[in-house]
């Protein structure tokens, strides 16, 4: 989920003791929360790496959204110094060998929408989704946390007349809902002719290739598209179509398909939320932004249970 934007960048020891990376609430991307799906649900997070994404050539496949903690060369020296006088059996070297042995391992922190993006709420239209998308960075920029947990309720607008009033929410309401199975019908505009607005499942989006990667415009196929997770289970490649009308240019929106719409695109792009995927992704991640100095984990996390044998063994500066 998204989460909103906290004036938090110094570095503080403080936050080693409560156990939190300090910028985990920077994070501000599209995608869902990984922590309640892995591992029960998913149980490869390799589904979520693009062979071809563009991203991915950075770092091997295998170090994509995984802690480098261990690996044997971001290790400190500092470690094998401390352990090198211990007897093989002792706890805290059977623990070494053990994370080491397991590193890198999957880590729901650093999953961000480098590679695909996550739309949490039912949308079919460019209009609808530039609306929504406007919404969410609002609420990001003030610094609402956690709101994307419930139906999404926005503000009204009204014609100079005042007499006819409108949003681009589910059904021309001024409500968002949170994707479910058969929201489809909460497009229903006409009661008595509910099949001329229905929504099937097969038609909402849900997941959907990343088409930008640090504000450029970065499609990982040709021809240009990407492949879109529908509500009802299906993944269907989408062209992206040039769908702004040059002939009357006063129509900024179109109903279009979702999600590789001209102008969803041009958002996406030029959005602080959508552009920076790599904002607050921790240090120890392997897909972390290209000249962000390594950190351990543990510097973060010294109360996991995983470090338990170990702690007293690690160096903290």
């Amino acid at each position: 989920d998204v989460f909103g934007q906290l004036d938090i960048w110094d570095f503080d020891m403080d936050y080693f003791v409560h156990g939190e990376y300090p910028r985990r609430l920077q994070r501000n991307n599209y995608s869902f929360d990984v922590q309640r799906l892995y591992p029960d649900y998913m149980t490869d997070m390799r589904v979520m790496v693009c062979p071809s994404g563009e991203g991915g050539q950075t770092v091997t496949t295998d170090d994509w959204y995984r802690d480098q903690t261990w690996k044997p060369e971001r290790i400190d020296p500092r470690i094998w110094d401390n352990l090198a006088p211990l007897r093989s059996d002792h706890p805290a070297r059977q623990a070494f060998r053990r994370l080491v042995g397991n590193s890198p391992t999957v880590d729901p922190e650093c999953v961000t929408s480098q590679m695909y993006m996550y739309m949490p709420y039912a949308v079919r239209t460019e209009d609808q989704a530039l609306y929504l998308w406007t919404e969410l960075a609002r609420r990001m920029y003030i610094g609402e946390i956690n709101f994307m947990d419930e139906h999404l309720l926005v503000p009204e607008h009204a014609w100079p007349t005042g007499t006819v009033r409108y949003t681009y929410g589910t059904a021309g309401g001024n409500t968002f809902f949170r994707n479910s199975i058969n929201v489809g019908r909460m497009f229903i505009q006409d009661i008595n002719n509910p099949a001329a607005t229905a929504v099937a499942d097969s038609e909402i989006p849900v997941l959907f290739d990343s088409p930008v990667d640090l504000g450029n415009l970065s499609m990982n196929h040709f021809p240009l598209g990407g492949n879109v997770l529908y509500l009802d289970g299906h993944v269907d490649f989408v062209r992206y179509e040039q769908t702004r009308d040059q002939a009357q240019p006063w129509m900024f929106f179109t109903g279009e398909d979702l999600p590789y719409t001209t102008d969803f695109v041009e958002f996406l792009r030029l959005n602080v939320w959508d552009n920076s995927t790599l904002h607050g992704v921790p240090p120890w991640c392997g897909n972390r932004l290209p000249g962000v100095q390594f950190e351990p984990r543990y510097w973060y996390y010294p109360d996991d249970p995983q470090y338990r044998e170990i702690i007293n063994f690690l160096p903290f500066n």
